[in-house]
């Protein structure tokens, strides 16, 4: 099946990419040279991912208005050129009072015939004075979507965020970069806010994502500039960027990603206080969070000690990282009685997986779901990353939540999945 073959191949579109990385900068417009159902697409996506965090989150942000437009190329401008379109689409979006700036970017069709995108928007920039940045692309002639997301967080601080010299008595402003607050992660933006406000950070960042023109502005007093990504096979890319803003606005440098976990916490917050030169507060920070997390455990987790859980693993080591949920529900007394491989990763993605967990020597490891279905009927819960149709009490995860509020939260759920009667499926997230 294609879902195991090593020749499986990843393909995206830079659509969606770039949409979702300003669709509540209350300034921006996005301007896709496309199709009408290529536009639909990238909005219907948007909205699928919101459609949860909305839920869970009411105050999230929200565009305030309707912010995406499209060209609608057609087959005569296929076989004609759409140049004459994009031209008179460009002119309408500018012409409205809102708008500060353009992001333009092509779908496929319009990289094959070839208009002269570039040519258009300088155009129009120069008649109507407002800014329309293009953005590489060609629908799914596109590369990897951080590679899209790294070319609008480029054009924009070029445009709006030049480096300067610092502001006196500016607050202490940190930079984080492959976070999206618009797309949810509340919670993760909450607790990297935390941690960060114990160093004294007053001012946090998430550009290129819901940001005004003025706090583009801000961003050349940063203090701290940390990139932060799921996707750790293209992780070195953001992190290349984020030294190059790091040198540019004469900023500190953290590049060991968000703090998952217990011991990543720990870890995040000892380099915070090494690199803002603050290690005594950092280490007794780390006292705090081992104190507060020990009595919060007893008094809400105690009952998880001793319980038997199965876990399906369906995702490759480049998007996740098991070890984090492994080791919070070891500190609360549950080891895994098995180990399952998801027929979701190919036999090479299974082998990176097991390599990493091999120091679990005395648990079982099985390859397919199939022995979940098995297995569930002597377990608390199963835990999976991937959904299993048919099976009640299961957890599924989330690849990252951040700091030890992101462990409460997970441990909370597996209580939920152990105490719950009945078949329901718990999400972390």
């Amino acid at each position: 099946m294609l879902r195991q073959s090593e020749r499986k191949k990843e393909v995206f579109c830079n659509l969606g990419s770039v949409y979702y990385a300003v669709s509540c900068n209350p300034d921006a417009a996005v301007v896709f040279h496309t199709p009408r159902a290529c536009s639909h697409l990238a909005l219907s996506g948007y909205w699928s991912i919101r459609r949860r965090s909305f839920i869970r989150a009411p105050e999230i942000p929200m565009p305030e208005r309707n912010n995406l437009f499209v060209t609608s190329i057609t087959d005569r401008e296929a076989i004609f050129g759409g140049e004459a379109l994009l031209r008179h689409c460009l002119e309408d979006v500018t012409s409205l009072s809102w708008v500060r700036y353009v992001l333009l970017t092509s779908g496929c069709t319009a990289g094959v015939i070839g208009d002269d995108v570039q040519a258009v928007a300088a155009e129009v920039e120069r008649s109507s004075g407002k800014p329309i940045i293009v953005i590489p692309g060609a629908g799914f002639m596109s590369g990897h979507y951080l590679q899209t997301h790294i070319a609008v967080l480029k054009s924009l601080l070029t445009r709006f965020a030049p480096p300067r010299p610092k502001r006196a008595g500016h607050p202490r402003t940190a930079v984080i970069l492959g976070e999206n607050p618009g797309l949810g992660g509340r919670e993760n933006v909450k607790e990297i806010r935390r941690l960060l406000s114990a160093f004294g950070f007053e001012r946090i960042l998430f550009p290129p994502n819901v940001m005004t023109m003025n706090d583009f502005s801000q961003i050349a007093d940063a203090d701290l500039i940390m990139p932060t990504g799921i996707s750790l096979d293209h992780f070195d890319l953001l992190l290349d960027v984020g030294k190059e803003m790091a040198q540019a606005y004469k900023a500190r440098f953290y590049g060991g990603n968000y703090p998952i976990g217990l011991d990543g916490t720990f870890y995040f917050i000892k380099e915070l206080g090494h690199l803002m030169g603050e290690e005594a507060k950092a280490e007794q920070l780390v006292k705090e969070e081992k104190e507060s997390l020990t009595v919060w455990m007893q008094k809400n987790v105690s009952c998880l000690k001793g319980k038997h859980y199965v876990f399906v693993i369906g995702f490759p080591s480049r998007f996740y990282n098991p070890l984090p949920h492994i080791h919070a529900l070891a500190a609360a007394g549950m080891i895994p009685d098995a180990i399952i491989w998801h027929n979701d990763m190919t036999a090479q993605e299974k082998e990176k997986q097991a390599q990493a967990l091999s120091f679990l020597k005395d648990i079982p490891f099985y390859d397919g779901e199939a022995w979940a279905y098995r297995l569930a009927p002597q377990c608390s819960f199963i835990l999976t990353t991937t959904l299993l149709p048919g099976i009640g009490k299961q957890l599924n995860l989330s690849i990252q939540s951040v700091g030890t509020a992101g462990v409460k939260r997970f441990l909370l759920k597996a209580r939920e999945a152990v105490v719950e009667k009945g078949r329901k499926i718990i999400y972390e997230y």
